[in-house]
C-alpha cells in the first residue's frame, strides 16, 4: 500500500512538471476513488503536496529560464487570499457536494484544454515551409485569405524564453 501511494507521488511529481499543474487534478481523485478518502481530506493534503513538487519543479524550469518570478509573485498576491476564501467555502460544502464540483471544474477544464488543442492542430496544417541548411526550422503562418503572416519559431526550436528573474 504504502509503495503504490510513493508511486502515484511519482506519477504526480512527473505530471505536475510536465503539465505545469499543482498535482491536485491528479492527487485528489486517485485518493478519493484509489484510497477511499473523504473530499475534504484528499483536497487539504494535496495542497500540502504542492509545496514540495511545484519547488522542485520550478527548479527545473528555472535552469531553462522558464519561470516568470514577477508573474508568478502577482498571481501568488491572489491566490493566497484565493486559498482562504476557496478553503473557507469548501469547508461549508459536504463531501459529496464538493466532489461533484470538483468533477465538473475538471470535466469544464478538460473539454476546454481539448477543444484549444484541437484548434491549434488545425492552425498547425497551415503552409509548412522547411529551412534547408543550417538554422532551427521555420513555419509560416498562413491567415485565412492564404496570405502568409510571416515566419515563427517551430515547435521544435523555441524562441527564447523571457527572463524576468
Amino acid at each position: 500500500m504504502i509503495l503504490g501511494i510513493v508511486a502515484a507521488g511519482v506519477l504526480v511529481g512527473v505530471m505536475s512538471a510536465l503539465f505545469g499543474v499543482g498535482g491536485g487534478i491528479l492527487m485528489v481523485p486517485f485518493m478519493v476513488l484509489a484510497l477511499g478518502e473523504q473530499q475534504h481530506l484528499a483536497e487539504g493534503t494535496s495542497l500540502l503536496v504542492i509545496l514540495p513538487t511545484a519547488v522542485a519543479g520550478v527548479l527545473a524550469h528555472r535552469r531553462r529560464g522558464y519561470v516568470s518570478f514577477h508573474t508568478g509573485m502577482l498571481l501568488a498576491l491572489g491566490g493566497i487570499g484565493g486559498a482562504w476564501v476557496g478553503a473557507f467555502l469548501a469547508l461549508r460544502l459536504s463531501a459529496d457536494a464538493l466532489q461533484i464540483a470538483f468533477g465538473i471544474l475538471m470535466a469544464v477544464t478538460g473539454i476546454r484544454v481539448i477543444r484549444r488543442g484541437i484548434a491549434n492542430l488545425r492552425s498547425e496544417r497551415a503552409v509548412r515551409l522547411d529551412g534547408q541548411g543550417a538554422g532551427p526550422r521555420r513555419e509560416r503562418a498562413v491567415r485565412l485569405d492564404g496570405q502568409g503572416a510571416g515566419p515563427r519559431p517551430s515547435p521544435e526550436a523555441p524562441s527564447s524564453p523571457p527572463n524576468d528573474s
